[in-house]
Parts: C-alpha cells; sequence; structure tokens
C-alpha cells in the first residue's frame, strides 16, 4: 500500500470516526426521529435509524479488515476480558426469552456493534488521539448547541421549560448529559497540548460549563459538580503517600456520611432548593414499579432491549400505574437489572471495578493528567446511571456504552 493512500485511509477513518461519535450522542437526528407527546417520547424513524447504525457497522467492518491486526485484536481482547464476551453471549442467548425475538435481534445486533466499534476505537486509536478525536466531535456539537439555541429557537430551545437550551437535541437533559461529558473531554484533552490549542480547549470547556446552566438540566449541574469534586479527591488522594491516603479517605467517608445524614434529616428543604420532589420527579416511583418486574424474572430479565415497549408487555402494568409510558427506568443498574437480570448486573458490576482499578494503577504510572480521563468517565456515567440509563442502551443516546468499550480496550492494552 502506498503512503499517500495510506495517508487518505487514515484521514477517511477519522473523519468516519468523529462522525459516528457525533452520531452516538443522538446529535442532530434525535430531532428528527423523535417526537414528544402527553410526555412520552415516539420513535417515528426507527427503520432509519436502524439504517444508519447499519451503515456504521459496515463501514467500520471494513476498516477492521483493512487494518489486518485490529481483527485479531478485538478477538485476543474478548478472551483476556471474559466479562465481556460473556455480556454479549448473555445478550444474544436473552433472544430466545424476549417477547418480541424479530426486534431483540435487531437490538442486540446493535448493541453488540456498539461494543465492538467502542473496542476498535480503543485499540486503534491511542489516549491522546482519542480525546483529540471526541474533542472535535464534541466540539461540533457544543458550537452548533449554540447556534440552533440562538438562530434557530423553535429546534434550539425547550418546549416544556421556558429559555431552556437543548441545542442540537430534543430535550433539554439531553444537551446537558453531552455537554458534562464535553467538558471532561476539553478538561483532560488541554492537559495534552500547548500553545493556541490548549487555549482554544480551555475556552471550549468554559463554554461547556455555561451551556450545562442554560441547559437548567439540575441532573447535568450535580453530576458535573459531584464529578469534578471527586476528581479532585482522586487527584488528591493519588498523590499521597500510603498511610496519609488511608486517613484521608477515612475522613472523607466520615464527612460523606455527616452530609449524607444531615441532607436526609433536611431532605425537604435540599429537595426544595433543587426543585425537586421527594419522589425525585416521580423516578422513585418507577424504581418501586421496576422493582416489583424484577422479581417475576430476577435471574436473566426480560431480554436485552426488551422491557420497556409503552403501554404493551412486560412494561404495560408500569405505564398504566404512571398513566404514561416511561422510555426507561432513569436508572441505569435497574435497566440491566430487567434487561438481562442479577447475571448481566454482575457482570456489568464486576466490569466497572475491574476498570476502575485498572484506571488507577494505569494513572499512577505517570504525573500526565491525560491519564485520568478514565477514572473521571467512570465516576461519571456511575454518576449518570443513577438517575438516567446511559450504560447499555442501544438507542441514539449510547456514547457512553461506546467510550465504556474504549477504555476497557484502552487500559487492558496498557496493561498488556
Amino acid at each position: 500500500m502506498s503512503l499517500t493512500l495510506e495517508k487518505a485511509i487514515n484521514i477517511t477513518e477519522k473523519i468516519f470516526v468523529i462522525a459516528s461519535l457525533i452520531f452516538f450522542t443522538g446529535a442532530f437526528i434525535l430531532l428528527v426521529i423523535n417526537e414528544h407527546i402527553g410526555g412520552e417520547v415516539y420513535n417515528q424513524n426507527e427503520s432509519i435509524t436502524s439504517l444508519l447504525f447499519f451503515s456504521i457497522y459496515l463501514i467500520l467492518f471494513l476498516f477492521i479488515i483493512i487494518k489486518k491486526d485490529i481483527l485479531l485484536n478485538i478477538i485476543k481482547l474478548l478472551r483476556k476480558e471474559i466479562w465481556l464476551l460473556l455480556i454479549i453471549i448473555l445478550m444474544f442467548l436473552s433472544i430466545f426469552w424476549s417477547i418480541d425475538s424479530y426486534e431483540a435481534l435487531r437490538k442486540v445486533l446493535q448493541g453488540t456493534g456498539l461494543i465492538i466499534f467502542g473496542i476498535y476505537f480503543g485499540l486503534r486509536f491511542n489516549l491522546k488521539e482519542q480525546l483529540d478525536l471526541l474533542s472535535i466531535a464534541c466540539g461540533i456539537i457544543l458550537l452548533s448547541s449554540i447556534i440552533f439555541s440562538l438562530y434557530i429557537p423553535e429546534l434550539g430551545l425547550s418546549s416544556d421549560v421556558k429559555g431552556a437550551w437543548q441545542g442540537v437535541f430534543d430535550q433539554k437533559n439531553i444537551l446537558g448529559k453531552i455537554i458534562t461529558l464535553s467538558f471532561f473531554v476539553f478538561l483532560f484533552n488541554s492537559f495534552n497540548n500547548k500553545g493556541l490549542i490548549k487555549l482554544g480547549l480551555i475556552i471550549l470547556y468554559l463554554i461547556s460549563f455555561i451551556i450545562i446552566v442554560l441547559s437548567q438540566s439540575k441532573t447535568a449541574l450535580i453530576v458535573f459538580i459531584l464529578t469534578n469534586i471527586s476528581c479532585l479527591i482522586y487527584l488528591s488522594i493519588k498523590n499521597m503517600k500510603k498511610i496519609k491516603r488511608k486517613l484521608f479517605i477515612c475522613l472523607f467517608f466520615a464527612i460523606f456520611i455527616a452530609i449524607f445524614f444531615i441532607f436526609w434529616i433536611n431532605q425537604d428543604t435540599a429537595l426544595n432548593i433543587l426543585k425537586k420532589d421527594n419522589t425525585l420527579t416521580g423516578r422513585t416511583t418507577i424504581w418501586a414499579l421496576s422493582f416489583e418486574k424484577i422479581n417475576e424474572k430476577p435471574l436473566l430479565g426480560y431480554g436485552y432491549g426488551s422491557f420497556w415497549r409503552g403501554r404493551e408487555n412486560p412494561s404495560k402494568e408500569i405505564a398504566y400505574e404512571l398513566d404514561w409510558a416511561p422510555p426507561n427506568a432513569h436508572n441505569g443498574f435497574i435497566d440491566i437489572l430487567l434487561d438481562l437480570g442479577i447475571v448481566g448486573f454482575l457482570l456489568f458490576i464486576y466490569g466497572i471495578t475491574k476498570i476502575g482499578i485498572l484506571s488507577w494503577n494505569y494513572s499512577k504510572k505517570t504525573d500526565k493528567r491525560k491519564v485520568d480521563w478514565p477514572f473521571a468517565f467512570i465516576v461519571l456515567i456511575i454518576l449518570y446511571n443513577l438517575t438516567e440509563e446511559t450504560l447499555i442502551r442501544e438507542n441514539s443516546v449510547c456514547i457512553f456504552l461506546v467510550l465504556f468499550t474504549s477504555i476497557v480496550a484502552n487500559l487492558t492494552k496498557e496493561k498488556s
């Protein structure tokens, strides 16, 4: 292969990856495919969404074939990270007990494609290259959201909350979620660069904070604050000696428990400040009803992506109890239990724990701040999955699943 042809392929590959990452956030496409009626979200063009997903997977397959060593490395990684392979196997097996086998197959193929894309992204590019590509994708989303919100308000502003920005998404909370992710991408990538690029990234992460506020997404703001605090604590502990580290951890947990009890005693006041009721805008009711359904099929769940079917079984009872059809449990861990049962849940918990330990060990090898990105991302997905589902979805906002598996691939590669 000539150098010119190889260079052209590499440039095309990076453009493809950037475009795919933007698509996986749900930017632009959600404005086209989703319709909001009476608080419920309807996908009006699911066939278009699936076509776009599988088009991406076809192009991905071609790049994997061109880069001959990537396919072998993907197989090697799945053999090393057996928990991830078991999750994929469980997803396929769950088709057999799903209520709609055809729909389940489509979602499983879509979800598996996302996992493979994430592994490819983590193996094909090093951490700096990943952050560079993510920064371009997030930068395009951020700047486009500003243009939409300021100049196309009928699309860029929320129709539910006056003045709230939603940018190139169909909900303000999704804008808040993706821009929170973007803030940390810009922040950690700024540690890799110097001069004008570093200045540009600093400006972008400052603008990101402003957009989080303008989205009026309280979940995004809380996750943003808690992730920043967690990163500061993490960096402080990382640079301490062993004895001081243990004392600091004990002190931190003592303060955390004290704050928790203060919040619990004064929960009405705290929730009033956040403009939330004691059901967290109905979330706790959904959780309680979801656990009732989990108890019916605790071990293996209802099948990957097969539980939430609006006013049809198996989510019909929840929809009628609430008088609306939630699209998910508003908690990623509960959704894993519904989809793949206790078996799938334990596999994911094992994976998150292992990657958290790997990210800690990896970051101790160097003082470069870019290596702390995996830890920040793990904190981000854990916090977001407490009140929203972001971890295993195969739907239009699936960037978190892609990045999670890319970090698995990257850290496993670095370890070996």
